[in-house]
């Protein structure tokens, strides 16, 4: 009796495979872990002496660019202009605009409360703020004109004492160069850059935040 029973099963097993398909191992479908979003430091920054006249220049440099592009506007068209004739007011206008949005900028930067200046360069950076200020009506009388004349006579307000030695008393304190033109090769948008990051960052922080 016993051996027909396991001649059945034999029988069974040939019937039906004598081995077992493997089976495919289970595949865990759950989703990894999303990768946690490195936390920025909340700051303030402490700028050393170096990082201070990296980011001086960087803050500076852009409008001193652009004070050399309006000067040449100015110069293009003088000439023609005082001989009684009417030369474009484009360049001109174009370079008062830039102004507008450059200073506008070194403004939200020297705000930026994330980095701290040292103590020197903080003091001075309040001439800088203060003279940049006043001279945003000014060049938006510029970028407005209509003629070139109209340009040419937009009058800007005269610089304090303190608002005219700032920037020389501020390189003089980071140990930068006095050449406002030479120190300022490879910085010519560095401007436009760190007002990005500092956009970056403030949205960054907002979210650290709300975490």
């Amino acid at each position: 009796m016993k051996k027909l029973v396991v001649s059945a099963a034999v029988l069974l097993l040939a019937l039906t495979g004598c081995t077992a398909e493997p089976q495919e191992p289970v595949q865990n479908t759950a989703e990894a872990p999303a990768e946690a979003v490195p936390s920025i430091d909340p700051g303030p920054i402490e700028l050393t002496k170096g990082e201070a006249a990296e980011r001086y220049l960087q803050l500076v440099c852009q409008g001193n660019v652009n004070i050399g592009n309006f000067r040449a506007a100015v110069q293009a068209g003088e000439d023609e202009f005082l001989a009684g004739g009417a030369p474009s007011a484009d360049a001109l206008k174009a370079a008062g605009a830039e102004s507008v949005r450059l200073k506008r900028m070194q403004i939200e930067i020297i705000d930026d409360p994330y980095f701290r200046w040292p103590d020197p360069v903080s003091e001075q950076l309040i001439h800088i703020r203060s003279s940049s200020m006043a001279e945003v009506a000014a060049d938006q009388s510029v970028m407005n004109a209509a003629t070139f004349e109209e340009a040419y006579y937009v009058n800007y307000p005269v610089p304090t004492a303190e608002q005219e030695t700032a920037a020389q008393e501020i390189r003089y304190q980071l140990g930068l160069d006095a050449d406002t033109t030479g120190s300022c090769v490879g910085y010519e948008a560095a401007l436009d850059e760190i007002h990005a990051e500092m956009l970056e960052r403030n949205e960054q922080l907002a979210a650290q935040k709300e975490e």
